[in-house]
C-alpha cells in the first residue's frame, strides 16, 4: 500500500468519525451579556489548556458610563443552587462601604453552535461602619439587573 492510499484511508476514517464527535457537549469558556445599561463579558481562563483556553479569567463589567476590568485573582468564583456566581469588587471605601458586582451563569451543557439564555447581574453595597452597632436598617443593599446572555466556546 503507498502513501497516499494509507492518508486516503486515515483521512476517510477521521471523516466518519467527526461528526460522532461535534455532538458531544461541551462547557462553554466564553459569556456575553447584555441588560439595561450594563454589559458583562466573562472569558474563563485555563490555566495549563494554553490554545484551548486563555491563561488567566477575565470579567469585563460595563455598568452605565463606567467600566471595569479584571483579572485573576480578583474575580471569585462561588458554586450555589441556581449556577456559578462570578464576583469582584467594583469600589471599597474603608470603614464606609464596599461595592461588589456578581453576574450568575448556570450549568450549562454547549452543543456545536452558542447558547442563549437569561441571568442577572447583582450589585450588592455593603456599610462596613468603624462602629458596626451605629446602622440601623438595611447594611447590605442589592440591584438586579436582568441580562440577556450568550454562552459559547472560543479556541485561543
Amino acid at each position: 500500500m503507498n502513501t497516499a492510499t494509507s492518508i486516503m484511508r486515515i483521512l476517510a476514517l477521521l471523516s466518519m468519525a467527526l461528526p460522532w464527535t461535534a455532538g458531544a457537549a461541551q462547557t462553554p469558556n466564553h459569556y456575553a451579556c447584555e441588560g439595561k445599561n450594563a454589559s458583562v463579558a466573562l472569558t474563563v481562563g485555563g490555566g495549563d489548556d494554553v490554545g484551548i483556553m486563555p491563561e488567566a479569567t477575565q470579567l469585563q463589567i460595563r455598568l452605565g458610563k463606567e467600566e471595569f476590568s479584571f483579572r485573576d485573582p480578583e474575580i471569585l468564583t462561588e458554586r450555589s443552587s441556581i449556577g456559578q456566581l462570578w464576583s469582584a469588587t467594583l469600589e471599597q471605601a474603608p470603614d464606609l462601604y464596599v461595592r461588589r458586582v456578581a453576574v450568575i451563569i448556570p450549568e450549562i451543557a454547549l452543543g456545536s453552535e452558542s447558547l442563549p439564555f437569561q441571568s442577572q447581574l447583582v450589585l450588592t453595597t455593603t456599610q462596613t461602619p468603624l462602629v458596626p452597632d451605629s446602622l440601623e436598617g438595611i447594611i447590605q443593599a442589592s440591584k438586579y439587573l436582568d441580562l440577556t446572555c450568550s454562552a459559547s466556546l472560543i479556541y485561543f
